[in-house]
């Protein structure tokens, strides 16, 4: 367990928003760190009480289907990595661009 801690320690001084997604129908959440969520406008406490525990929680419908359709694609050609530009909605209910690279 010290093991984890140490990691989550590194990654939250890394510049760039970094999260592990579990390849399910929702995109769950194993892991975010904390710029990740700031990105969102969100801390990781305020993130768990409103429920933001996977991507569908941030996108818009139909930008969820389109983006859970490319990641599986990409995983069915067999990439290892890829970037994403999708629109998500932040805390504080303005639609905003990212994009993400990712890797498998």
């Amino acid at each position: 367990m010290e093991a984890v801690l140490d990691y989550s320690k590194i990654l939250d001084t890394v510049p760039c928003g970094i999260c592990q997604v579990l390849l399910d129908t929702d995109l769950t959440m194993l892991y975010a760190n904390q710029l990740y969520y700031k990105i969102y406008g969100y801390t990781p406490q305020s993130a768990k009480e409103k429920g933001f525990s996977n991507a569908k929680f941030i996108l818009p419908e139909s930008d969820y289907l389109y983006i859970k359709r490319e990641v599986f694609q990409h995983i069915r050609n067999g990439d290892r990595e890829f970037q994403l530009e999708y629109r998500y909605e932040h805390s504080s209910g303005k639609l905003m661009w990212l994009l993400v690279r990712c890797f498998l």
